[in-house]
């Protein structure tokens, strides 16, 4: 037992220590309660950053083993994740597949080419469709016999009792659609008795005998692509310059649905050495349904697909947009050239 004398020291001592545990304990709860704050913090930080994902969107792609598929929407997608959503595609036969998914509103968004979304927005899906992006670009190439009934453009355009076969794709294709554009804009090449068959290389072979006026078909522009190793292959094959003023003049919502560039059209090292010709080049774009997609999304989307870095320059879509950009500054490089010999030539 304490002594009576000594109690008060003792109280004393408790109370001190008491004072001091208490402390302690009001130091470590402030400490948890500011870690705890740092933690939520960094926590609501990284959910603004890398939001969750809430919306998985499905595009409209093309075929399983295309560029559409496998190259230009995991491009998206990697940019759209910070934001909150996921791309995944949706295997389809191609463009013209797309443009009525996204009309009927069975997807809200999709890869088409320009002309073909142009096509289907005069004919009435204007008010349910937007045109967004210009991510990389498609030539339209044709290849006839030079022993043939064709061997320009000119011959496309001329009446003629017995009309001109030419091939381009399937029915429902892009170059099918593509042709059908061009008729409306040059009324002359509807004309023409076109050929639906999905197998180019078949036709290609059936161009060599003649049972085939020509062979047309949109293509990222590749100068090592098979089938432009096959017309090169074939000495009574060629390609022709496929470009006039009512197709070049084509515009939707103010914007060239076509640009007009050189375009390889024989191996080469991506077009040095090849031969080329000059020929219209769409657009592969995104059509958006604007009774679906909110205007946050269209404004993301349209961001998006106007980034130059978009694409991986290794992939064959971004060789394609390099190679055009390639031809496009050679292009107006000559015609610069040109412009000033002439002002020279003028100010004589």
């Amino acid at each position: 037992q304490t002594p009576v004398a000594l109690l008060p020291m003792k109280l004393a001592v408790n109370e001190k220590t008491n004072e001091q545990l208490c402390s302690r304990n009001r130091e470590q709860t402030q400490g948890m309660k500011i870690i705890s704050l740092q933690i939520a913090t960094a926590a609501l930080l990284a959910s603004l950053a890398f939001p969750a994902w809430s919306d998985e969107l499905k595009i409209g792609a093309a075929s399983p083993v295309g560029e559409y598929t496998n190259t230009i929407v995991p491009a998206i997608d990697k940019k759209l994740q910070p934001h909150g959503y996921r791309a995944v595609a949706q295997i389809s036969q191609g463009s013209q597949q797309n443009v009525e998914d996204v009309s009927s509103g069975k997807l809200t968004v999709a890869l088409s080419q320009w002309d073909v979304a142009a096509l289907a927005m005069e004919e009435g899906a204007g008010d349910k469709l937007t045109l967004i992006g210009k991510m990389a670009p498609e030539a339209l190439l044709c290849a006839v016999n030079k022993q043939g009934r064709a061997r320009s453009l000119h011959d496309f355009t001329d009446p003629r009792e017995t009309p001109l076969k030419v091939s381009v794709g399937g029915e429902k294709s892009g170059t099918a659609k593509t042709f059908a554009y061009l008729q409306q804009l040059d009324p002359r090449l509807s004309g023409l008795e076109l050929v639906y068959e999905q197998d180019v290389a078949a036709e290609l072979h059936r161009l060599t005998s003649k049972s085939r006026d020509a062979v047309c078909f949109v293509m990222m522009p590749n100068p090592d692509n098979p089938l432009l190793k096959l017309v090169a292959q074939e000495n009574d094959l060629k390609f022709i310059d496929f470009v006039n003023d009512k197709l070049a003049n084509a515009k939707i919502g103010g914007d060239n649905v076509y640009d007009v560039i050189e375009v390889p059209v024989s191996p080469g090292v991506w077009g040095v050495g090849a031969d080329t010709v000059n020929t219209l080049v769409t657009w592969v774009g995104l059509i958006v349904n604007k009774t679906q997609a909110d205007l946050g999304l269209t404004v993301l989307l349209n961001g998006v697909a106007s980034e130059p870095d978009l694409l991986p320059p290794t992939s064959a879509a971004g060789k394609a947009l390099l190679l055009y950009d390639t031809y496009r500054i050679k292009a107006e490089e000559a015609t610069g050239q040109w412009s000033e010999k002439a002002m020279e030539m003028i100010n004589r």
